[in-house]
């Protein structure tokens, strides 16, 4: 997950926390992780798994995709584009595809070398 989305669910899970006025060693005992941790989480100082925001959620009576809620993760993105290529794709030949999904991959790689390079 990129920085911008363990931002957004650090926000959240604060949000939700003080919004049910539980302590944050409460709901990190519910999560089963240290307070210390959960805390670190809230602030930004650290990165949770997915299990641990999960768990997080769990402890918070939410569903996980509620703390990344308002977010366009990639994951999201790429669901959402397959049956739009899929539809692009049933149109051509087998020829075509292949040279279609080739061009696809070609900037798929060059997207991610220059979102290393800007992360840098």
């Amino acid at each position: 997950m990129s920085s911008r989305i363990y931002a957004h669910a650090a926000r959240r899970i604060r949000e939700l926390r003080r919004s049910r006025r539980l302590a944050l060693e409460e709901v990190a005992d519910r999560a089963k992780i240290a307070p210390s941790y959960l805390g670190q989480i809230e602030r930004m100082e650290r990165k949770p798994s997915l299990l641990t925001l999960a768990m997080i959620a769990s402890a918070l009576q939410v569903e996980p995709s509620h703390i990344l809620e308002g977010q366009d993760t990639t994951v999201d993105k790429m669901m959402t584009a397959v049956p739009r290529l899929t539809a692009i794709l049933a149109g051509l030949s087998d020829q075509h595809k292949e040279l279609a999904i080739q061009t696809i991959q070609f900037f798929l790689r060059r997207l991610r070398r220059l979102e290393r390079a800007r992360s840098i």
